[in-house]
């Protein structure tokens, strides 16, 4: 897939990139990331499915003169990350009570410990170390 947003970052290290560079260089992450999802989730769309995707961190891009993941951990845009669920309608139709949670809960503030119960309890996976306390879907 090429590169919709130009100029890019051409080389590993960026510390003489241009600003511009960089954000075209991120927004075109993000171009591939939805293009891929589409994908998975074309190829799940007649199955009994759920899609839970969570990005593993924020990405600073100028604000407050910061750049990157790893710059200031205080900066909000790093702790408020991507993340969606997607139900495909076999699942929407065996499942009502879990989709009704999830939206629901779709504008609570959750920890990444929540995702793995989450995908546990939205697979319908019986076993103990279950905690439907932390999963999205309750």
């Amino acid at each position: 897939m090429d590169s919709l947003f130009t100029p890019i970052v051409e080389s590993r290290v960026i510390s003489g990139a241009d600003s511009m560079a960089i954000v075209n260089s991120y927004d075109n992450t993000i171009l591939y990331t939805d293009h891929f999802l589409s994908q998975v989730i074309a190829s799940l769309k007649h199955k009994n499915a759920i899609v839970l995707f969570l990005s593993d961190h924020g990405e600073a891009l100028g604000e407050d003169g910061k750049w990157l993941h790893a710059s200031d951990p205080s900066i909000k845009a790093l702790h408020e990350t991507a993340s969606f669920v997607w139900f495909s309608d076999i699942y929407k139709k065996k499942y009502p009570t879990f989709v009704a949670a999830a939206h629901k809960n779709c504008c609570q503030r959750y920890r990444t410990d929540y995702f793995y119960h989450s995908i546990i309890d939205g697979a319908h996976i019986q076993t103990d170390v279950l905690d439907t306390t932390l999963s999205i879907f309750r």
